[in-house]
């Protein structure tokens, strides 16, 4: 590639027409198979070696779960395909040989510099698919004159072998996997294909090949997932003097049901803690997941991390964590498109919401716009929010969203709106009066909690209010202090209130107590990546609390993680870096981990969350109360599209958010999707999420997703998640039956 005369150039190499993640278990298009005799070599090995598979693969030793031969003849099918397909890797020299590297695009030069010529060399490693890569240049000189081009290139074997690998799959699932042999020659090609299971997989199989000049065919390879970890699938084609072998992951994921032992806290020097695991789960699942947080800002970029992935449902709350990352302490490096992009859908979102709200979806909003102050069409709407909030204020200065509810929740309600309204606003400071009036009525923590985070009370009533607050305080086994949800106590919008909000509130009421900062690192310990605080309307808050304890890092601090005595993993906090947590992950060796976390040199403050993630089988009763989400499927084949359909019901005014798991290499027709007035659909690779309208009385929303599945087989789905009024259940997983196509099965 030549560009005469220019001195300096961008280059980016991407791949143009092989398949993608997304695309990867497409229905493959070939010729009939030219081996009807191919033979199955079950690949499950025999206890003794099972156990000793090799640790650092990360899978559970693999054990068959259908025994269709004897114990015997197993061993030999699986040692003459071992052997098969490590002397095709003799012969072909060096392990390097084999292709097991398939990134979509390898390249990207920002600035390579020319000759005086306009020519620059660059050397790079081209992966191992098998397809026509694009070269994209870019080119300008020194006075500023651009030029660019873009060039082609194919990467090709004589005669290759593709399997096509599904991302994930689940103990317990079997497949027919379809490996694709192409015959690129303009010669017959007589040879054979071997398919190997490993680690985590069990099956595979060898058969004789004939293929006819630029001939292709597509073989059916039995597989089954055996253990939870990684699997590789190798498959290896010989003939006509040439060859290929060919190397593929795929996660397989455990069953059971999910089960989280969190604890987290503040930590100066060193901090030893037990994770106590359930009883009855599986030891190859079990992982310890550990967050180190330096100070605030690591927090928000984790919730900014977890928004991009998942979307931001809540605009209030989305536009709070933009506007914290608008604005970055000096020398922190923030990704302005990335902030801007999240406080534009936030903003849209928050409009959508501000068109004609009550006065409680008024306050909730205003929740989120608080940390607005250099947005002129903020502050104008904020003017409006709070005049419809002052509109819905009651006659004896409260706020309720219910005629009916108690006095505890008037109470949380009126602290939750007061505190959403800014300074010197007229319905504020009726509210004080009112909150001073009622304090004596306050006997929960929590709801004392609401009202001292208003920043209203003082003197001798706030006094009181603390009292009660540090008296709701259980000693944890570590010595930690908790706070307990109180039963029969309300939040503003008369649930039981969410065990982050519960958190926030007293970590926040307690921020100049070190009880205060316990509070926070349970809070932290419950942060999931793919749910955030899971406080509802009072994430926000939650923000709040990490805002206001959390305090960032001066100097450097190394930081280290032992399990059971052992060191598990070191990282190191840079305060140059404050959006990046320290994170470990390792494997346990037994069902009670001790963990202990070290920090080097000792720092006041740091918050940690801790995790033991392991699985227990299903019990079948797991459900959401006043919730139901009935689940049907239409019989699903190869290349034939099917319907799932779901059917939700719940209380009036309640909004459900159900992630419904889908099969490996199963397209949603996002286009012929049937939603409710209201519902929203989002397709997040292994799952689907649908976000239901609200509710009326006695009213049921039906959703039919149209699916097209790629792979036959017997497949576990994600488990089914259920969301309603800031509580929820993880339920029992489905199983996907896929007919191979036209087997009319």
């Amino acid at each position: 590639m030549r560009a005469t005369g220019w001195a300096f150039g961008a280059v980016a190499v991407s791949l143009l027409g092989c398949m993608s993640a997304e695309r990867a278990a497409e229905p493959l298009q070939g010729a009939p198979s030219a081996a009807p005799a191919f033979e199955e070599g079950l690949g499950a090995s025999d206890e003794k070696s099972a156990d000793a598979a090799p640790a650092a693969r990360g899978g559970a030793p693999a054990r068959s779960a259908v025994a269709s031969q004897p114990a015997e003849r197993e061993r030999k099918a699986e040692a003459n395909l071992v052997g098969a397909l490590k002397g095709d890797a003799d012969r072909s020299g060096s392990d390097d040989s084999v292709r097991q590297w398939f990134p979509e695009a390898f390249l990207w030069r920002p600035l390579v510099e020319t000759d005086a010529s306009g020519r620059a060399t660059v050397e790079v490693r081209v992966p191992d698919q098998l397809t026509t890569w694009r070269v994209l240049a870019l080119a300008h000189d020194r006075a500023g004159r651009q030029s660019g081009t873009v060039q082609t290139f194919d990467s090709r074997l004589p005669l290759y072998a593709d399997p096509v690998v599904p991302a994930w799959l689940y103990v317990g699932d079997t497949l027919d996997l379809a490996v694709t042999v192409t015959n690129g020659t303009a010669n017959g090609a007589t040879g054979s294909l071997a398919v190997l299971a490993e680690g985590a997989l069990g099956g595979g199989g060898r058969g004789a090949l004939s293929l006819p000049p630029g001939g292709a065919a597509v073989e059916r390879v039995p597989l089954r997932a055996v253990g939870a970890g990684a699997g590789w699938v190798t498959a290896s084609v010989t003939g006509a003097g040439a060859e290929d072998t060919v190397r593929r992951e795929i996660r397989v994921l455990p069953v059971g049901r999910p089960v989280r032992v969190e604890r987290g806290g503040a930590f100066s020097a060193t901090r030893t803690l037990t994770l106590d695991g359930p009883d009855g789960a599986d030891p190859a699942t079990r992982q310890v997941e550990v967050r180190v947080f330096g100070g605030a800002m690591s927090v928000f970029g984790a919730e900014l991390e977890r928004l991009g992935a998942v979307g931001a449902p809540d605009g209030g709350y989305a536009l709070a964590l933009a506007q914290r990352l608008a604005s970055p302490p000096p020398g922190v490096v923030v990704d302005p498109a990335v902030v801007r992009r999240l406080r534009l859908v936030a903003w849209q979102r928050v409009v959508r919401a501000a068109r004609a709200p009550d006065a409680a979806g008024a306050a909730d909003l205003l929740v989120g716009l608080r940390q607005v102050t250099d947005d002129p069409a903020a502050a104008a709407l904020t003017t409006r929010l709070v005049a419809t909030v002052a509109q819905g204020q009651r006659g004896d200065g409260t706020w309720s969203r219910s005629a009916r509810a108690p006095l505890q929740q008037v109470i949380a309600e009126t602290a939750w709106v007061a505190a959403a309204l800014p300074e010197g606003a007229a319905s504020r400071a009726r509210a004080a009066g009112v909150l001073e009036r009622f304090a004596p009525e306050v006997t929960d923590p929590y709801t004392a909690a609401l009202v001292l985070a208003t920043g209203l009370m003082r003197g001798p009533r706030a006094d009181a209010l603390r009292e009660i607050l540090r008296q709701g305080l259980v000693e944890r086994p570590d010595g930690g202090r908790t706070l307990p949800t109180p039963p029969g106590v309300r939040d503003p919008w008369g649930l039981p209130p969410a065990r982050a909000a519960v958190l926030a509130a007293g970590a926040e009421a307690l921020a100049d107590d070190p009880a205060g900062g316990e509070l926070l690192g349970e809070l932290l310990a419950g942060w999931s990546a793919v749910w955030g605080f899971g406080a509802g309307p009072a994430d926000a808050r939650c923000l709040d609390a990490v805002s206001r304890i959390l305090p960032a890092l001066a100097a450097p601090v190394s930081v280290r993680l032992s399990i059971d005595g052992v060191l598990a993993g070191q990282g190191q906090l840079d305060p140059n870096q404050p959006m990046v947590p320290v994170r470990f992950s390792a494997r346990p060796g037994g069902p009670d981990p001790e963990i202990t976390l070290q920090a080097e040199p000792s720092v006041a403050g740091l918050g940690f969350s801790a995790a033991l993630v392991s699985y227990v089988p299903w019990t079948g009763d797991e459900r959401l109360p006043g919730v139901e989400v009935e689940t049907a499927l239409s019989p699903l084949e190869v290349g034939r599209g099917g319907t799932l359909t779901l059917t939700l019901s719940a209380p009036s005014g309640e909004v459900v958010v159900v992630d419904q798991g889908i099969g490996p290499g199963v397209v949603v027709d996002r286009a012929a999707v049937q939603l409710p007035p209201g519902a929203t659909l989002a397709v997040l690779g292994d799952r689907v999420r649908i976000t239901s309208a609200v509710f009326g009385a006695g009213d049921r929303q039906v959703v039919q997703i149209p699916v097209l599945p790629s792979i036959p087989g017997r497949f576990s789905t994600a488990p089914q998640r259920v969301q309603a009024g800031g509580r929820e259940v993880v339920r029992p997983p489905a199983r996907w039956v896929v007919a191979g196509e036209g087997s009319g099965v």
